[in-house]
């Protein structure tokens, strides 16, 4: 049976003008159009966005400024931050990544991920007090915690703060957290909201880097290179299967060159099944 192509039609005046404004070819311009994206400067972000320019302000997002105020003091005072972390993919990037910022600018930092089968998803009562008995004071939730009331009124009565950083769509009544970073709350301004745990927990990265640099933490060393942890936020923004537009676009693109030279010994084992060379890595 012959097959016969159809093809979608286009506003000529935009292929043509995003052909000339962008140097791409008719072609190109074309399936930009189809696709929505019929701006120059719109276009031009998708095909060739910029961590400098082309990422929304950290402190758009709701409860940003409370999150990276507890935190900073958390540092500066040598409290005890946990990092809780799901147990998927995003969860435990987002982790990584929020831990190994913590512990490079000299935070008293540790982690936990819980057992799948035997705990399930989201905080619970029993491992909270057993990190409340181990000195925590701070819990971040990364990839979880936002539909976890009871467990977060049970941090507060032991003594521990809990900072939620959440995408998953948040219930009607929110925990007694100190902050809750999650861009689907109704009073976030935040304009992307497609962003995974990971994603979110290197906007918090961005934001208590900001935080810690107002405070003069960096006037004796040296301020840490946000780029360093795009190779695994990259992982968790891919295995989410969250949408490859705005803010993901953003990381996934930048992440994709940190991740061919990644030297994380996870990382290089994960190429090593998979079969890749050294060198940058692709979309093919």
């Amino acid at each position: 049976m012959q097959k016969r192509w159809v093809l979608r039609e286009a506003d000529e005046r935009c292929v043509s003008l995003l052909s000339e404004t962008l140097n791409v070819q008719p072609l190109v311009a074309r399936i930009l159009v189809h696709r929505g994206l019929a701006e120059p400067e719109v276009a031009r972000r998708f095909l060739s966005s910029s961590l400098r320019s082309d990422l929304p302000s950290p402190f758009l997002m709701a409860g940003m400024e409370k999150a990276v105020e507890r935190l900073a003091g958390a540092i500066e005072r040598k409290e005890l931050i946990c990092v809780w972390g799901d147990y998927d993919v995003d969860g435990t990037t987002g982790t990584a990544a929020l831990v190994s910022f913590l512990k490079s600018v000299g935070c008293n930092a540790s982690y936990y991920v819980p057992h799948r089968i035997n705990e399930g998803y989201g905080l619970n009562a029993e491992a909270l007090t057993v990190l409340h008995g181990q000195g925590v004071r701070v819990v971040v939730s990364v990839d979880c915690g936002v539909s976890n009331y009871k467990e977060v009124e049970l941090a507060q009565d032991l003594g521990i703060d809990v900072v939620i950083v959440d995408h998953h769509e948040p219930p009607q009544v929110l925990p007694p957290a100190v902050a809750i970073l999650n861009p689907h709350q109704l009073d976030c301004p935040f304009p992307d909201k497609g962003l995974c745990g990971a994603g979110l927990a290197f906007y918090l990265i961005i934001g208590l880097r900001a935080k810690l640099r107002e405070m003069g933490w960096f006037n004796q060393s040296e301020t840490p290179d946000i780029r360093r942890y795009l190779d695994i936020v990259t992982l968790g923004t891919i295995a989410d299967m969250v949408p490859l537009k705005g803010v993901n676009r953003v990381l996934a693109r930048r992440g994709l060159e940190e991740l061919g030279g990644s030297t994380r010994p996870g990382i290089l084992a994960l190429k090593r099944v998979a079969g890749i060379a050294e060198g940058a890595i692709g979309v093919g």
